[in-house]
């Protein structure tokens, strides 16, 4: 069985993705410290749960998300967080939830573009993974 070129063509892709945006826990704080420099209205909650997530305190940053999603129900940086967190200790599917409803909110938001790729990715789902890059990459 060969593998036709347009799947050959997406693999290179994802790969380029994967080696180019790697998901290792530096890019992810890099990630992170983006969304709370541009996200400047970000009550305290939130941003000591993101805070906790760099210092990669995961259990202090989810107590904090918890907390944060009760109070603001309509701040995808919020959903973004619990989505981050939830991909970190390995909740792959909760985590793609996470982003959809940041993005729900919120459509031109890269970083959970990127991060609902990864989660797809994982989840074996390249093909919507690698239209999750592609938005990610628009929108910048």
């Amino acid at each position: 069985m060969s593998i036709g070129l347009s799947d050959e063509k997406k693999t290179e892709e994802i790969d380029e993705q994967l080696i180019i945006e790697s998901q290792d826990f530096q890019i992810c704080k890099a990630k992170i410290e983006s969304v709370l420099d541009k996200e400047e209205k970000l009550d305290h909650i939130t941003r000591k749960g993101f805070k906790y997530l760099i210092n990669g305190e995961i259990e202090k940053s989810s107590r904090c998300f918890d907390a944060a999603v009760e109070k603001r129900e309509d701040e995808p940086v919020v959903f973004y967080g619990k989505g981050v967190i939830n991909l970190l200790v390995g909740d792959t599917h909760k985590a793609v939830r996470f982003f959809e409803r940041a993005l729900s909110l919120k459509s031109d938001f890269n970083e959970a573009w990127h991060e609902k790729g990864v989660a797809l990715y994982e989840l074996d789902r390249s093909e919507e993974a690698l239209e999750c890059w592609k938005k990610a990459r628009i929108k910048k």
